[in-house]
């Protein structure tokens, strides 16, 4: 059986990304849509569509320019401690 790929897993990333950037158009244009008087208060249903719209661009637009980089750990540079054990890291 064939091991998936890391270039696999970036490419799903990022078409994840590309979704919820497209997610997020489509909020944001039902927004526009639903908007015929501009002195009217939201409702609650438009609130919340503005809601997904922000999070899903954000999260979309991190995992489409970050790709598999996002899930990665970093290290903590105040500690100087490596991620993946005890071992210190050594001085620049």
């Amino acid at each position: 059986m064939k091991q998936p790929s890391l270039h696999d897993f970036d490419v799903k990333v990022r078409l994840g990304g590309a979704a919820l950037l497209l997610l997020a158009t489509l909020c944001l244009f039902s927004l526009c849509a639903n908007r015929g008087n501009p002195d009217a208060q939201p409702s609650a249903f438009e609130l919340c569509v503005a809601l997904v719209a922000v999070c899903s661009g954000c999260g979309g637009a991190a995992l489409v320019f970050e790709g598999r980089s996002v899930f990665e750990p970093a290290s903590d540079p105040r500690t100087r401690r490596n991620v993946h054990g005890n071992e210190p890291r050594e001085n620049r």
